[in-house]
């Protein structure tokens, strides 16, 4: 029985087939490693170990890359709509429906792929516009919330 649980799961483990033959694959977040700024880094990647990316311009419910910042910054879609991650990645993710489609958010933060990277391990997107790699420990952005909260010291 444990056998064969494991054979049915194996599809969505390796890159996103469902169990469901009619609701479409999965898209599937993992780690990898990239070099950021010359130092190698644990950061998110796509099913083919392509860096993510995420836009500090974004609000919590919708992303500001759309229409032709799109060509240069493609958003991480799900055509199921349905997102999975990596055994071992903690944090939470989810796929809105939004200008780009069915985009996944990893903590709140809408995903996206570099067009100038090329393979996996390459980040050269790091600090293009306002666009910053993606890393397993991105703080939790609520939905009123517009960003990592930011506590400044106390002044007395």
């Amino acid at each position: 029985m444990t056998r064969r649980l494991a054979l049915l799961a194996l599809p969505l483990l390796l890159g996103g087939c469902s169990l469901m033959a009619s609701s479409g694959p999965t898209t599937l977040v993992q780690t990898g490693t990239a070099a950021v700024n010359g130092v190698q880094e644990t950061v998110l990647t796509d099913a083919q170990g392509q860096t993510l990316y995420i836009d500090t311009a974004d609000g919590p419910l919708s992303p500001s890359c759309v229409g032709p910042c799109t060509q240069v910054w493609p958003p991480l879609l799900s055509p199921s709509g349905r997102a999975v991650s990596a055994p071992g990645l903690g944090g939470m993710l989810t796929v809105t429906d939004d200008a780009n489609g069915a985009q996944v958010q990893y903590n709140g933060h809408f995903l996206y792929l570099y067009s100038g990277d090329s393979a996996p391990g390459q980040a050269n997107g790091q600090n293009i516009g306002g666009f910053l790699v993606a890393t397993p420990n991105l703080p939790q952005l609520s939905p009123i919330s517009m960003g990592p909260t930011f506590n400044p010291s106390p002044s007395y």
